[in-house]
C-alpha cells in the first residue's frame, strides 16, 4: 500500500474526527437540560475517553485472532449504524440566531492575547524549548 494513500486516508480521518468532535461536543451541550449539564457533559466526556482507551485495546485484541477483512466488515457495520443513529437525532435550532456572525479574523483572533502569543513566539537563548533550562 502506498504510503501518500495512507498519509491522506489519515488526514481525512481527522479531519472528520475534528469536525464530528466539535460538532457533538456542542450538540451535548445544547440538548442537555441547564440543571444536569454538568452530569451530561460529564458523561459525554467519560464516554469519549472510554472509547479511546477501550477501543485500540478491543482493535489489538481482534487483529491476532481473526483476519483483517472480518475487523473491516465489523468496521463497516459500526459505521453504517452510527450514521443512521446520527441521521435519526433531533438537534434543536439555536436560541437565538441574531447572534451569528460572517467570517472575520476576529472571529479565529482575540487581540487582546496578542502580546503575550507574540512574547511566546519569540524563540528563546539556544534555540529550543528542551535547552531554555540551560540557557537561563
Amino acid at each position: 500500500m502506498r504510503p501518500v494513500f495512507l498519509l491522506f486516508t489519515r488526514f481525512v480521518h481527522g479531519l472528520g474526527m475534528g469536525l464530528s468532535s466539535t460538532a457533538t461536543g456542542t450538540i451535548v451541550a445544547q440538548v442537555i437540560p441547564a440543571a444536569r449539564k454538568g452530569e451530561g457533559i460529564g458523561y459525554y466526556s467519560m464516554s469519549s475517553t472510554l472509547a479511546t482507551a477501550i477501543g485500540p485495546f478491543v482493535g489489538l485484541l481482534m487483529s491476532q485472532y481473526t483476519n483483517f477483512s472480518t475487523i473491516f466488515l465489523l468496521c463497516l457495520v459500526i459505521g453504517l449504524i452510527s450514521l443512521v443513529s446520527a441521521l435519526t437525532v433531533n438537534v434543536p435550532e439555536a436560541d437565538n440566531p441574531s447572534i451569528v456572525r460572517g467570517f472575520s479574523p476576529s472571529s479565529f483572533v482575540e487581540p487582546k492575547a496578542l502580546p503575550i502569543a507574540l512574547i511566546i513566539a519569540v524563540p528563546l537563548p539556544g534555540g529550543s524549548w528542551t535547552r531554555a533550562g540551560q540557557t537561563l
